[in-house]
């Protein structure tokens, strides 16, 4: 982070550059003056050992940079533990909107078991036609007619062995005067 227009220094102002670097308790590690009127300084913290806290940490709003400070100094002093310093980021990032919230979550799963259920169904009821239709090409075949598909489009689709065979039962009127 490069802080510049400090103080007024011979002909320029001062400029400092400040390192952040992950450390167990927040102190100024290292300061240097590589040119005149520039200064390097290294800073130690916790607070960016997160590994995306470099690149979460400063787009989060002011408010929820807070809550982290706060749950990274509740860690630091063993106030919390590991797992619930992780619950607390967590929730920091469902409010960013950077994960979906355990709500959004069941909803998904909701909607996931719903379409399974649905799926499951929609077999169910394949299934319970495709038994309804083979029992009834049991009940035609006993019957002597037959479910082959017509030859042409001329031809109907059931065709019975009756008019296959040319010769007319009593009851059956028959096909009168067209040609197949």
């Amino acid at each position: 982070m490069w802080m510049k227009e400090g103080d007024s220094c011979a002909s320029k102002n001062r400029q400092t550059k400040v390192l952040f670097t992950c450390g167990t308790s927040h102190k100024l590690a290292h300061v240097s003056e590589p040119n005149t009127c520039i200064y390097w300084l290294t800073f130690e913290t916790p607070l960016v050992c997160h590994p995306q806290s470099l690149l979460v940490y400063p787009n989060l709003k002011e408010e929820l940079q807070k809550r982290w400070d706060q749950a990274e100094q509740s860690l630091y002093d063993g106030l919390i533990t590991q797992q619930g310093y992780r619950k607390l980021l967590q929730a920091i990032f469902e409010d960013a909107g950077y994960l979906k919230t355990g709500q959004e979550e069941i909803e998904t799963k909701q909607q996931n078991h719903s379409q399974e259920e649905t799926l499951s169904r929609c077999n169910e009821e394949r299934n319970k036609l495709l038994e309804e239709i083979q029992m009834l090409k049991d009940i035609l075949a006993r019957h002597n007619i037959s479910t082959i598909l017509p030859v042409s489009d001329k031809m109907p689709a059931l065709i019975t062995s009756q008019i296959r065979s040319g010769k007319q039962q009593r009851g059956d009127p028959g096909v009168r005067n067209d040609s197949l």
